[in-house]
């Protein structure tokens, strides 16, 4: 099984492009996390057997940014990096991932292979704790 989350993200345009300049827009992107469902296939944090419906989880969820030489896309990207049981394995698990830049073993034995705010033009924005209810 897997874990998603309901995201509802607002885009804003903060610069316009510039095609004289080579240049692209840059936007500055909110996430709004709503409800988590256990599905079967798909995207989603891969859980196995650990959660069912109806169970807490509390969701450790990355938010960053990404760009190029053109533009810069703030908050452009989110994911859930691991699910915990218990608020302090997920509060831990947010104190490792905000100071890592290489893979990671998680409580819980979540494993982070690969870092996606680790790149030249990538910028870890925060990491937020979620508790929800899985449907």
């Amino acid at each position: 099984m897997k874990i998603v989350i309901k995201d509802d993200c607002y885009t804003a345009v903060t610069r316009e492009a510039n095609d004289e300049e080579w240049s692209g827009e840059d936007t500055d992107t909110s996430h709004d996390f709503g409800s988590a469902s256990l599905v079967e296939s798909g995207d989603g944090l891969e859980v196995g057997e650990d959660f069912q419906k109806g169970d807490t989880a509390h969701l450790v969820i990355a938010v960053w940014s990404a760009g190029d030489s053109f533009s810069n896309r703030v908050g452009a990207h989110s994911e859930i990096m691991s699910a915990h049981k218990e608020a302090k394995n997920a509060l831990e698990a947010k104190r490792i991932l905000e100071k890592t830049e290489v893979g990671v073993t998680l409580p819980d034995g979540f494993e982070v292979r690969h870092i996606p705010w680790v790149g030249h033009f990538e910028r870890l924005e925060y990491v937020t704790v979620e508790e929800r209810i899985l449907e």
